[in-house]
Formats: structure tokens, sequence, C-alpha cells
């Protein structure tokens, strides 16, 4: 399994092959049992195979081809429609949980059963894809193709599927230290080099003369960050604080 993680690749070609329903089964049985800060698990899942709902999605996620042609596209969302019921269940009226903390806390949850339902597909011999630009892009359509309602909010896509290609391993960056943070001095000479091989890889895989500073200081400048929070705070919270 950690020999499968760490050649991992992101997989953008699927075939045209269904995943067996003891495997979607296994992914759900992954999700809903994955850790919960507090046990409040407050989070929800979105299972999509409906071949018309993820050619919309994609449509929202940069016009992807991966995200209809992979057979199971799965929204993990940031979800307080459960703890909502609860307050009101057990007449918790001076309980503040509608603010930033409670929905990172939500946030996180998702996250890490993304997490565990990834590396649950990589062992099944699936191939997977995050597919982040469904958070970016989210829109009233989306929500109305979802169905979703109440303090619900996708923040996280993950297309699954039988890989049509293998992918060539992109080289990473050392995020690890031991005992202590590293030092920041060191940043530009390590990025430097980092900088160096990326370069390498862009060119020779997709023939793109632009290296990793490059590539991520486009897509920062593409980012959105006021709308993403007006749309956090339409579609989460009435009133978030």
């Amino acid at each position: 399994m950690t020999k499968k993680l760490i050649s991992r690749t992101t997989v953008r070609h699927y075939l045209n092959k269904k995943i067996e329903q003891s495997k979607i089964k296994s992914l759900i049985s992954v999700i809903n049992n994955s850790p919960s800060s507090m046990n409040i698990q407050g989070f929800s899942a979105i299972f999509v195979t409906d071949n018309k709902i993820k050619r919309e999605l994609s449509k929202l996620n940069f016009n992807q081809k991966h995200v209809y042609e992979a057979p199971l596209v799965i929204l993990f969302c940031a979800d307080y429609n459960l703890i909502d019921f609860i307050v009101k269940k057990e007449k918790l009226k001076k309980v503040d949980y509608l603010n930033y903390h409670h929905f990172l806390i939500s946030v996180i949850d998702a996250t890490i059963a993304a997490a565990h339902c990834e590396a649950s597909a990589i062992d099944m011999g699936l191939g997977t894809c995050f597919l982040g630009g469904i958070r970016q892009n989210l829109n009233n359509q989306i929500m109305k193709i979802l169905k979703i309602k109440g303090k619900c909010f996708p923040i996280l896509g993950l297309a699954i599927g039988y890989p049509a290609r293998n992918n060539v391993l992109k080289p990473k960056i050392n995020k690890v230290f031991i005992n202590k943070y590293r030092e920041i001095k060191s940043i530009p000479t390590k990025l430097d080099e980092y900088d160096s091989r990326m370069k390498k890889f862009y060119k020779s895989v997709f023939n793109i003369d632009k290296n990793f500073s490059e590539i991520t200081a486009k897509s920062l400048n593409s980012l959105n960050c006021n709308d993403l929070v007006k749309k956090i705070k339409k579609y989460f919270f009435n009133k978030i604080k």
C-alpha cells in the first residue's frame, strides 16, 4: 500500500469500464468510517455516476474531459446540516457554531475523508484525480444540479476509474522536517533547485518551457479568493461570523 501511494500519479484518462459495485461499497464504507473531529461528522459525500450530471460538472471544472469520462466522481462537502438539526433538537440557543472555526473543522473532516477514499481506490487498482475547480466555480447551477440545500458546501471533487495509460511520476519538493521547521533562508536555494528539475519535467512531459515558480504564479494569479469567501457565506452560512 505504501509503495502504491508513493508512486501515485494523477489520472486524467480512464478506460470505458464501470467500477464494480463491491468496490463502490468499499469506498462508501471508507468514507463513512473516516476520522472526524470530536465525531461531529460535519461533512458529506455525493457519488455521481450519471453521465448527464458528470458532463454538467465538467463544464464547471474548466471543461475537463476526465470529469465526465471517469465512471465515478465524488463530491466531498463541508456539511453542517446534521449539526444544525442537533442544535434545534437539543434546543441549544446559545451555541456559537456558525463561525469560520467550525467551518474549518468541517472542511478538514471532508478532506480527510477524501484522502482516505483516494488511498482506498488506489489500493483497489483504480486511478484518481482531485478536482479543485468544483470549489472555484461554485454557483447556483451546481447547487441545483446536485440538489444541495442548507449549510452544505462542495469543497473538493475526486474522479475515479481504471487508468487508460501510465503517467510519469512528477518530482516533488521536500515538505517534511524533523523536530523543527526549516530555515527560511534556505528556501530560495531549494526552490531554484526544484525549479530546475520541474522545468525539465514540464518540457519532457508537456513540452512546456516553464518552471514550478512560473506555473504556480500563474495559478495564484487566477484565484479569486474574495469571490470564494462570498460563496462560502452564501451557501454555507447565512450569517457567518
